[in-house]
């Protein structure tokens, strides 16, 4: 049997938004509407990055991390 267009589940809507000024570079991905991952890149000092823990919604809570919405996270190593 076939599947009727009608019944196929939509994709999801990704965006990328792109913040930028002289010293630093935001990058944000929202699925759904839903903020997934926040990166901000310095320009000036080496170029070093971190990310924003953005707030989880209504995810699965065993996929969340132990940091607070709206912490920094360093990133220490880069391979």
């Amino acid at each position: 049997m076939g599947v009727c267009a009608s019944d196929a589940t939509p994709e999801a809507k990704v965006e990328r938004l792109v913040i930028e000024d002289d010293q630093v570079r935001i990058e944000e991905l929202r699925v759904r509407g839903e903020s997934q991952r926040i990166v901000v890149k310095l320009k000036g000092s080496g170029g070093r990055e971190y990310d924003i823990v953005p707030p989880t919604g209504a995810s699965d809570p065993s996929q969340r991390l132990k940091a607070p919405a709206g912490s920094a996270l360093w990133r220490l190593f880069s391979f």
